[in-house]
């Protein structure tokens, strides 16, 4: 029951996600939810129903890439990392209520090399922000770049004070 084809990815229903979980032998899922697209009782609706299907709401992901600069949608909603780790601190409190085992992790940036004011600030206007000490974890996403023999190329040169973090949560 792969969730994948040539065709390309078709849509996941909580059932046939936690069918694919079981079958696949996937140890766990994180749950990214989108809060451009819905609201909090959406989202809780939709690790919900997960839930009733089969899956185990352990860990959450507050979006995707809210520092994303590039996007209109995003500045629109979070003009600064600030915004997000307030908006962010009720939909944790929330997600935990429903959801007591759960851990939850806020959006961090990620090191880059072009840098953009918006995201060098990010992780300090969030992960150091008092607002966000409810959630458990940051996920930060890493895109390592390839040369034309695709060999992987390093990307540990950094120049910034905040700690290189790949693992998304404790234990």
């Amino acid at each position: 029951s792969d969730l994948t084809s040539y065709a390309g990815p078709r849509p996941a229903t909580p059932a046939t996600w936690a069918q694919y979980t079981r079958e696949s032998a996937t140890r766990f899922t994180i749950f990214d939810t989108n809060q451009l697209t819905m609201n909090l009782s959406y989202a809780i609706a939709g690790l919900k129903a997960h839930e009733a299907a089969g899956s185990e709401i352990k860990y959450v992901e507050l979006g995707n890439e809210m520092y994303d600069s590039s996007r209109a949608d995003v500045m629109a909603a979070y003009p600064n990392g600030s915004v997000y780790a307030q908006k962010m601190a009720g939909w944790t409190k929330e997600i935990k209520k429903h959801f007591p085992a759960a851990q939850v992790a806020l959006i961090g940036c990620r090191w880059n090399a072009y840098r953009k004011e918006r995201e060098d600030d990010w992780n300090k206007q969030v992960l150091q922000n008092p607002v966000s000490a409810e959630a458990d974890a940051a996920t930060f996403h890493i895109y390592c770049p390839f040369d034309e023999n695709n060999n992987g190329i390093p990307i540990f040169n950094h120049d910034h004070n905040f700690p290189l973090i790949f693992c998304v949560f404790p234990g």
